[in-house]
């Protein structure tokens, strides 16, 4: 049983979500207000969020900057356009549902959505202690964590970009192919595009040129996909 969040002022918005989750044996939590979500998110510790972004009391797209460091977000809009879902994609959120959905699709995007959260945990978890961790230059990526540590430098990934960085790293200087890329994040639920992954990986290379070398990790390996730069070409020992 997952506990949900469900943040939205829509009373039949947060029935629909409370109906589909409750019969899906989830508990369902709610909130209306930027900090009552907060407070929440804090204290209760649900397994993710669903954030509805018309949501004004709440000014969803700087909450979701808060949120998805903690716990994976799937944001709800009425909005389709390519370059908002891109947007938000990009900012944080795991997955992206276009309102009005019916309850099988927003159950299935959520339980896939908390599914990859539980491989990279499950992934960590069969590591010895020692081995649950990539070295990236002098930084520790630590995939259970989301974050990529050097010295006082500490970069926080989203959990979807999280299980990306893990996959490329557990195949260093192997070329990971895009279609991989998306199987591995759709688990057996609904998997994001080519776009989609192409713009995760932007971000993700963003982050980790915050890194005081980063040595251009993330490669492109044109027409298949990416890899992380191995270690010897980076000067590594």
């Amino acid at each position: 049983m997952a506990a949900i969040l469900c943040i939205s002022d829509d009373r039949n918005l947060i029935d629909q979500l409370r109906r589909a989750f409750v019969r899906a044996g989830d508990e369902v939590l709610t909130a209306q207000t930027r900090m009552a979500v907060l407070r929440a998110a804090q204290e209760l510790r649900p397994h993710l969020v669903i954030l509805d972004l018309d949501t004004p009391a709440v000014a969803g797209r700087q909450l979701l900057s808060l949120l998805h460091e903690r716990t994976p977000v799937v944001v709800l809009s009425t909005t389709a356009r390519e370059e908002d879902v891109l947007e938000v994609l990009a900012e944080g959120a795991d997955d992206y549902v276009k309102k009005p959905f019916s309850a099988a699709m927003i159950v299935g995007r959520v339980k896939a959505v908390l599914r990859r959260i539980d491989l990279v945990s499950r992934d960590t978890q069969r590591q010895d202690p020692q081995e649950a961790t990539y070295r990236i230059g002098s930084a520790v990526f630590e995939p259970s964590l989301h974050r990529i540590v050097d010295g006082a430098t500490c970069v926080a990934l989203t959990p979807t970009q999280s299980h990306i960085l893990q996959l490329l790293c557990a195949h260093e200087g192997q070329a990971v192919s895009t279609e991989r890329i998306v199987s591995h994040l759709g688990g057996w639920g609904d998997a994001p595009d080519r776009g989609v992954i192409r713009t995760h990986i932007r971000y993700l290379r963003e982050k980790v040129e915050r890194l005081p070398d980063d040595s251009q990790v993330i490669q492109t390996v044109q027409g298949i996909g990416y890899r992380v730069r191995p270690a010897a070409d980076r000067g590594e020992r």
